[in-house]
């Protein structure tokens, strides 16, 4: 039987304050199919360095004590810096020991991700069935493996070899629950969620579906562009399991379009009270705005779902048809206001600076978040990531370096007509005119979905975790080290 070791890759924002902390889904998902499919291939162990403080010391502790004969680490693109130190420390433990890496920093680098950090394999997009091809490999031979598969790339293939596309799963009512048992919720439920409130401290993530057939300019295509959904009794089955399992029924929804098909929704909505189950959710991601209508909104409320949000982008409809989005504007703020009007906590997403726009479009924008019945809003600045259109289009066409800028703050502006300096400036009076509006501090004081008695505490969190507080707390930090 083999060791296998899945790792999430210590995440550092400087900057950006404590960031959101679910429990590696991913991961989870992945070691539940493995033990599901090829019961007795592999006794697995998960670290996730964002719970548990792991040194160089801790490293060798746990290496020496488990001593894997496979590792897995999944990483997003802002965490190559932490793979490159742990693919060094891993190798200088056993300089034989097959690592290999996943998720979207696998899947948008993949050409030279394996140079750049000296794993041994990576596997792209939906890496179910992929990675537990490779694991059978691994358990009869020793690297370099030279078999072909799909999705797969290793350092023996050569520089131009294309991974090929991997197989993706069919029925997803297949998958097995995500196997939550091999770590401690707790540490998780103490940490801040993806949702800015929350009814309840412990919670769950869900993936109900995979694919999305819209093709935003700055999405990522880790699922594919064809929709693949559970049944609603699967759903509903899980929901149950992690009830009973995990005496948890505060749910949140992590799918890329989970209302695409609008009579699963409604037959989700149905199993769940057919059932009997008190269920709350959440979707911090999941679901597109203009898809929605009163009649789903009102279903998804039944059911107790406290807080939606709706990823707009821009208010310009130019820039809604280059970069593909193309939703509904005025759908969305009728959305909107029906959510607010049954309760549900309404949060915004959109983004700064798109390539051609300019400040009188990012000013649109900013207005027209204003307008709306929202509680909250996060105004991002675009920033291209790799395996995007926007990247290329944005960088590589335009002959800028692929590697120089930040995930997180724009170091340069994507857009040649506002300027990095200028982009932050109107961030910040994005946040401070959308804030600090006294219909806005009266929806958030009037609807906040926590206790009464909770409420200067949580929104004191949501202060903090919106963005607003580095704009009040920056300018004080440097007059009082002046």
């Amino acid at each position: 039987m083999l060791k296998l070791l899945l790792v999430r890759p210590l995440l550092r924002l400087e900057k950006a304050g404590k960031d959101a902390l679910p429990p590696p889904l991913g991961i989870l998902s992945l070691a539940a199919y493995i033990r599901s499919k090829a019961p007795g291939l592999a006794e697995t162990r998960i670290i996730d360095e964002n719970i548990k403080a792991m040194n160089g010391n801790a490293w060798s502790s746990l290496l020496e004590d488990f001593r894997p004969d496979v590792v897995g680490i999944s990483a997003m693109s802002l965490e190559l810096g932490r793979v490159k130190f742990l693919v060094r420390l891993l190798k200088t433990w056993n300089a034989g020991l097959p690592i290999v890496l996943g998720g979207p920093l696998a899947s948008s680098r993949t050409k030279d991700i394996l140079g750049e950090t000296g794993a041994d394999a990576a596997v792209t997009g939906e890496g179910e069935k992929a990675f537990l091809e490779l694991l059978e490999v691994l358990s009869n031979e020793r690297l370099p493996v030279n078999a072909a598969i799909p999705g797969v790339v290793t350092v023996t293939d050569p520089p131009d070899k294309e991974p090929g596309v991997p197989e993706l799963l069919q029925d997803l009512d297949e998958l097995p629950f995500p196997a939550f048992d091999l770590v401690d919720l707790d540490p998780y439920w103490r940490n801040p969620r993806l949702t800015p409130v929350s009814k309840s401290r412990r919670y769950l993530p869900l993936f109900t579906s995979r694919g999305c057939p819209y093709r935003c300019s700055y999405c990522h295509n880790i699922f594919g562009k064809r929709f693949r959904a559970m049944s609603p009794d699967r759903v509903v089955e899980e929901i149950q399991y992690l009830h009973q399992r995990y005496g948890v029924d505060e749910f949140e929804i992590f799918d890329d379009i989970f209302n695409l098909d609008r009579d699963r929704v409604m037959s989700i909505c149905s199993g769940i009270r057919k059932k009997g189950l008190k269920t709350r959710f959440s979707f911090p991601n999941g679901l597109r705005g203009d898809k929605l209508d009163r009649e789903i909104i009102t279903e998804l409320s039944s059911v107790g779902t406290y807080h939606i949000a709706f990823a707009i982008e821009t208010a310009t409809p130019r820039l809604q048809k280059m970069i593909n989005k193309n939703i509904d504007l005025d759908r969305i703020r009728m959305n909107i206001s029906t959510a607010h009007k049954l309760g549900i906590f309404t949060w915004g997403f959109f983004m700064l600076g798109f390539p051609t726009e300019t400040r009188r479009e990012v000013l649109d924008t900013i207005r027209f978040a204003r307008s709306l019945d929202l509680h909250g809003a996060f105004f991002f600045m675009v920033i291209p990531f790799e395996g995007t259109r926007l990247f290329e289009e944005s960088m590589v066409k335009a002959g800028q370096p692929e590697h120089n800028y930040n995930y997180f703050y724009a170091e340069r502006s994507a857009s040649e007509k506002i300027s990095a300096h200028e982009l932050e400036r109107l961030q910040t009076m994005a946040y401070m005119s959308f804030y600090l509006k006294p219909q806005r501090l009266l929806r958030l004081a009037l609807d906040f979905p926590g206790k009464k008695t909770e409420l200067a505490a949580d929104a004191a969190k949501l202060f903090y975790y919106s963005g607003i507080e580095r704009y009040f707390t920056n300018p004080l930090r440097k007059f009082f080290s002046a």
